[in-house]
């Protein structure tokens, strides 16, 4: 009996910390403007650029493309820190984003 807890224990305990450190199915990504979309953590598939336009509000078709490896950037660091949800934000000139949890 002794032998099955000394074994059972660490199966136990190692099988909880990778459950624990499994990536988030997906993450919702929405911005100022209320829009969102939803990138999935684990086959991550680039939104298309009317997706992106609309939730960013990309006036200037030229910057889409650039954003939207920013925002696919975005939802790769809110999937590896865990956070479902994200609020992103453009910067400045509009050419960068920037991203905080929702809660």
């Amino acid at each position: 009996m002794k032998y099955r807890m000394s074994v059972a224990l660490p199966l136990l305990l190692a099988s909880t910390a990778v459950i624990a450190q499994q990536a988030l199915p997906a993450v919702e990504v929405r911005a100022e403007t209320e829009e969102s979309l939803t990138v999935d953590c684990l086959d991550p598939r680039e939104p298309s650029l009317k997706d992106v336009e609309r939730v960013l509000a990309i006036n200037d078709p030229t910057q889409t493309v650039g954003l939207r490896s920013k925002l696919m950037t975005a939802a790769a660091e809110a999937c590896a820190a865990s956070a479902a949800r994200i609020k992103v934000a453009r910067t400045g000139s509009g050419k960068a984003l920037t991203w905080e949890p929702l809660n």
